[in-house]
């Protein structure tokens, strides 16, 4: 009857160690877990990217200065001097250029006409006329200016031939004065025999204007 005995015995202590063995399989955390290194110990390093700055310079603002020279003033007559240029002949149409010259240090303008007179025939006859033929009459005033050493100029017209009875003056010479600032007048010999009328004097012109009268 004994051996039946241990016999279940022994059976019940195997069913009871293997339900134990289970039971540790079913939960490993249970287990303890051992960490074994073999080897040196491993160290590693994580290096960050180089970063470059850029400094990029802010504009720098200019400051341009601009100077403006002041207007030329009015020529004062004292600097100005008024002499014969040119000469034109043709079909009875007469035509005497005159330069208006700056003998001063100053660049100065002039606008207008110049007052004529023929004198040295008797009784002065003063030239009122403003219409005549050519580029120095179609030119409208303007202030012309005149540098240092530099010219303006007009331009006197009339007729040498007797028409229809009209009366021919004789004169020995033109008195010029000038639009300017004290201006004086100033006397070019010039014999003139305008006939019908004392004739026609332009505006003063540029130098240019002046001799494109005689071309």
């Amino acid at each position: 009857m004994r051996r039946p005995l241990l016999a279940r015995f022994l059976a019940l202590a195997a069913v009871a160690t293997a339900g134990v063995s289970l039971a540790a399989c079913s939960n490993p955390s249970s287990q303890p877990v051992t960490a074994t290194s073999n080897g040196p110990a491993k160290t590693t390093t994580t290096t960050a990217p180089h970063r470059t700055t850029t400094t990029v310079p802010s504009p720098t603002s200019t400051s341009v200065t601009t100077t403006t020279a002041p207007a030329p003033g009015p020529c004062q007559g004292s600097t100005l001097s008024v002499t014969k240029n040119d000469f034109n002949g043709a079909a009875g149409e007469l035509s005497v250029g005159f330069a208006i010259g700056n003998r001063g240090s100053v660049t100065c303008t002039i606008f207008g006409y110049p007052a004529l007179v023929l004198t040295g025939g008797g009784a002065p006859i003063p030239v009122t006329s403003h219409s005549a033929q050519g580029p120095a009459f179609r030119a409208s005033p303007e202030p012309v200016t005149i540098a240092p050493g530099g010219s303006a100029g007009f331009v006197y017209e009339f007729s040498d031939v007797q028409s229809n009875g009209g009366q021919c003056f004789a004169a020995s010479s033109i008195e010029v004065t000038l639009p300017a600032t004290g201006a004086l007048a100033t006397t070019v010999p010039y014999k003139a025999y305008p006939c019908g009328s004392a004739g026609a004097v332009s505006a003063i012109v540029t130098s240019v204007q002046e001799s494109a009268q005689f071309r």
